[in-house]
Order: structure tokens, then C-alpha cells, then sequence
């Protein structure tokens, strides 16, 4: 019998379910988890073309242990590449914390633009089309590290300008596996300062504030 990962999920209610690994991408650092007797009316829709003349854009997260909503403001960093080894992955100025691995960009109208990453001296995220091509072959069972996207030859753009194009998706994917570094696990004393204080975001407890 394939032992299940289990993993905690912390639900916008407030409530903490345990969730199971369904399909993972080893490339990109992308999962899928199932969560059972939780609907989400909001989800985001991905799949369409997306068109923003906006740069200013917002990084959020939430602090898993308090339940407290964070964001840090920034610019996009227009045909700047990543120094982390996927050429995908595109750059804010937001100022984010290990922490903030895995949340959502946002541009001020708040449409999602992609999923946040971490490194020392710059906020890498990966894009929306990239996001949108690799659901669409997780959902078709895809789980090694090896696998490519092969939906479709269209160009999606997140920005009007040829630096925004990642160009035909038969490619992403291709020439190897992407690298960089995941930050270690720790264990939180019982002791913690209050959220306020925390090396994070700026801490908004219920809405966002610059």
C-alpha cells in the first residue's frame, strides 16, 4: 500500500483540515492537495488571457499560526530574469519572507498574476500562463520531475511587450530540471512574539495597509 503524504491545510475559515498529495511537479515546486468537506466559492480563474498595464502589484500571505492576512506592495520588474535557475519565473520588488513561499501576486485591481518564491535579494514569481499550463497536465496525471507541458501553441502575455511572452508551451519544461534552494524546516517556540512583531509582511489583521 502507497503510504499518503499528509498535509496541513489552513482554510480561509479559519479551520485546519488534513489534506492529501494528489499530483506534484518537481520542476516548478507545484502541488496539488486534496482537501475533503471544504467548498471555496472564490477560486481563481486562470484560464483566460490576461491584459494589465498595471506594474504595481502586491505580494500576500498569511500567517499560518494566527490566521492573520499579510501583504507587502512592489512593482513588477519588466524583462528582468530571475537569478534562480528557471527562466520562467519573472520578478517583483515585493519584500517577502521565506514565509511567503507559495502566495499569491496581485496587481491593484486584483487580478492574480502568479505565485510567489523567495530568494535573498529579489521576489521571484511564476506566472499565471506557466501556473495555468501545468494544472491543466497535473490534472492529466503528470507527477515526475521529467514530464513536459505539451498544451496548445498559443502565446500568453501578462503584460502588452515581447518581454512578458513565455512563448509556446511545448517548451516549458524542457532542457532539464529547474533548481533552487527550499528553506529548511523549523519548528515555532511556544513563546512567539505577537504577530505584530514577526520578520514578515507588514502584518494586517484585516485588511491591507502600506
Amino acid at each position: 500500500m502507497t503510504l499518503l503524504l499528509q498535509i496541513e491545510v489552513c482554510l480561509p475559515n479559519q479551520f485546519r483540515v488534513v489534506g492529501i498529495l494528489n499530483r506534484y511537479n518537481l520542476h516548478y515546486n507545484v502541488a496539488l492537495v486534496d482537501i475533503m468537506g471544504y467548498w471555496g466559492p472564490r477560486e481563481i480563474k486562470i484560464s483566460r488571457h490576461l491584459v494589465t498595464s498595471c506594474k504595481r502589484v502586491i505580494a500576500v500571505g498569511r500567517l499560518f499560526t494566527y490566521h492573520s492576512i499579510m501583504a507587502a506592495k512592489g512593482k513588477l520588474l519588466i524583462g528582468k530574469r530571475s537569478k534562480l535557475d528557471c527562466k520562467e519565473l519573472c520578478v517583483s520588488t515585493c519584500k517577502i519572507t521565506k514565509a511567503g513561499i507559495g502566495g499569491p501576486l496581485i496587481d491593484t485591481g486584483g487580478n492574480f498574476l502568479g505565485m510567489n518564491f523567495y530568494h535573498e535579494e529579489e521576489t521571484p514569481f511564476l506566472p499565471r500562463d506557466v501556473i495555468h499550463c501545468l494544472l491543466l497536465n497535473l490534472n492529466k496525471g503528470w507527477t515526475r520531475a521529467g514530464d513536459t507541458i505539451v498544451e496548445g501553441d498559443e502565446k500568453r502575455w501578462l503584460l502588452a511587450g515581447t518581454c512578458w511572452s513565455h512563448g509556446n508551451a511545448d517548451t516549458i519544461a524542457e532542457g532539464g530540471v529547474n533548481k533552487w534552494p527550499l528553506p529548511e524546516p523549523c519548528v515555532l517556540p511556544a513563546d512567539i512574539p505577537e504577530p505584530t512583531t514577526l520578520d514578515f509582511y507588514k502584518l494586517v489583521r484585516r485588511h491591507c495597509a502600506f
